[in-house]
């Protein structure tokens, strides 16, 4: 028997679902929106710390003019140079130790402000007179110092990071004229150590730091002096030049008592991107608390990346970006957990106005209007296809006495028993009603007048037998006819099996008759 309607739960399953997917794509897109919006956090951060490293670098450039410049005015500096060009190795050797003590007190005082190298070259890139290590000359740059060949080979400035044979640094190489010949360069440099220091009393809350890459210090850099490198802890792949890592350990902030849990963790983050020869930041999530960490990659004179200048530091700028996502995935969620409660609510009430327009109050079977409708459709296929159907009346016998014995509250529930247990013992596709009072129809659609008959029977006898509750007080009568297939409406069969059940109970009732 028909008693439920499939269609509007379909309904209430396709809404439920669609709400469902436009949650997901709306968290999705809101998702994609805070990743981009961490990225372009931490791309500020770098582009921040890389216009803090250019602007500091800058500032040197401009000191190392105003050196170049007094040194450029300077007749002994440029005749004792001039000199080295043609002289032989015993008299460049009296220039290289008078220019030496020429220069020291200048040297010196560079030495305050944090340059790291006076370096003079000859034109064919020979190291003449380095001014930090003196004992150190003689030998040729050309292959080894990029910054030299250039300033000597096309006599033009040129600037930038290199590794050079004790030191690397950020150089500063200027060709040198007297008497209107090239008659070599000098070079003023600056260890990352004097960046970092200047960073470190812009910024006192970030740690700093420099690496370098091992390879290139070890093509480059004199036995010797491998001596001024360590270990870096970011990479197995880096070193730490140790003048550089002394000056951090004196103006970085400690980091706790989980530092090395701390820096383990950045090592393993950082490490895919450090092979990428880039720069980059990234956000560390430590022990309930954000960091930045921002890699500066520097490129050597010949555009080649050999070395990250390293920004440390806590953050707590990242929380209200994570904040605002967080509110708006709880704002998404509860938006649509709302339109769903709405959807029930309003399928819910729908689906109540629905059963009290079809269904009968009482029992919940379909209502006399319902059973027209749905008989009337089945009606239309019994026209199109020809196959047999047939009308049942059934009523109760002496339903008053019922009344009368039990109460109307009795009544009631003798209706509800019967409804259920005749439901429960039809085809899905017969269609069950309540006439009225306490008659009720069936419509039995591909059933033959004497299938009808002994389906009638079957229920009369299940009802008549039956000793459960109020059931055992009860008999009914029921009337078949069977239905016309060309007939135009139901109501001459309804008549039909209305007569054949007046006839059952002037025959003394508990019993079926046909028309």
């Amino acid at each position: 028997m028909n008693t439920t309607n499939k269609h509007p739960q379909t309904i209430w399953i396709v809404f439920t679902i669609t709400v469902l997917l436009l949650w997901s794509s709306i968290m999705y897109i809101t998702y994609q929106s805070f990743l981009n919006s961490k990225a372009s956090y931490l791309d500020l951060q770098l582009k921040t710390f890389e216009g803090e490293v250019d602007s500091t670098l800058k500032t040197y450039e401009t000191f190392s003019n105003y050196i170049h410049s007094e040194i450029n005015r300077d007749a002994f500096v440029l005749k004792s140079l001039y000199e080295a060009n043609t002289a032989p190795e015993n008299r460049k050797a009296q220039l290289r130790s008078s220019l030496y003590n020429y220069l020291l007190e200048n040297y010196e005082n560079m030495q305050k402000y944090d340059f790291r190298q006076l370096h003079f070259h000859l034109p064919s890139t020979e190291s003449f007179l380095r001014m930090h290590s003196p004992s150190k000359y003689g030998d040729l740059l050309f292959d080894i110092r990029e910054s030299v060949r250039i300033a000597n080979e096309r006599e033009i400035y040129v600037s930038g990071f290199e590794e050079g044979r004790i030191y690397n640094g950020f150089r500063y190489v200027y060709p040198l004229r007297y008497k209107e010949m090239h008659i070599g360069s000098v070079e003023v440099s600056i260890s990352s150590a004097s960046v970092l220091s200047v960073l470190s009393e812009l910024y006192p809350k970030e740690n700093f730091y420099f690496i370098i890459k091992k390879a290139v210090v070890n093509e480059k850099v004199f036995e010797d002096q491998t001596v001024n490198y360590i270990d870096s802890f970011i990479s197995d792949d880096y070193y730490a030049d140790i003048d550089v890592s002394s000056n951090s350990r004196v103006h970085n902030q400690k980091l706790g008592e989980y530092e090395t849990e701390l820096i383990n963790t950045v090592r393993s983050q950082c490490a895919p991107d450090l092979s990428d020869n880039k720069s980059f930041a990234l956000l560390i999530h430590f022990r309930n608390q954000y960091y930045v960490v921002k890699f500066h990659a520097i490129d050597n004179i010949a555009n080649k990346p050999v070395a990250y200048l390293i920004s440390f530091s806590k953050n707590d700028d990242y929380k209200t970006i994570q904040n605002g996502f967080y509110k708006q995935a709880v704002l998404i969620t509860l938006f649509s957990i709302m339109i769903v409660a709405f959807g029930w609510t309003t399928a819910n009430y729908q689906r109540k106005l629905r059963n009290a327009s079809q269904r009968d109050h009482l029992t919940h079977l379909y209502n006399r209007h319902m059973f027209a409708e749905l008989s009337m459709k089945e009606l239309r296929r019994l026209n199109r296809y020809g196959y047999d159907a047939c009308i049942m009346m059934m009523d109760i016998d002496h339903f008053k006495k019922i009344n009368d014995t039990f109460g109307h509250d009795g009544g009631d529930q003798a209706l509800v028993d019967l409804s259920n247990l005749v439901a429960n013992n039809i085809r899905e596709s017969d269609i069950f009603a309540r006439w009225g009072g306490e008659e009720f129809i069936f419509m039995l659609p591909h059933t033959s007048k004497d299938e009808a008959l002994v389906l009638a029977e079957k229920i009369r006898k299940l009802i008549a037998e039956c000793d459960a509750g109020i059931l055992q007080h009860i008999t009914v009568s029921i009337g078949v006819s069977d239905v016309n297939p060309n007939c135009k409406n139901l109501e001459t069969s309804i008549n039909s099996a209305d007569e054949a059940l007046y006839q059952a109970k002037e025959n003394g009732r508990n019993r079926v008759c046909c028309d």
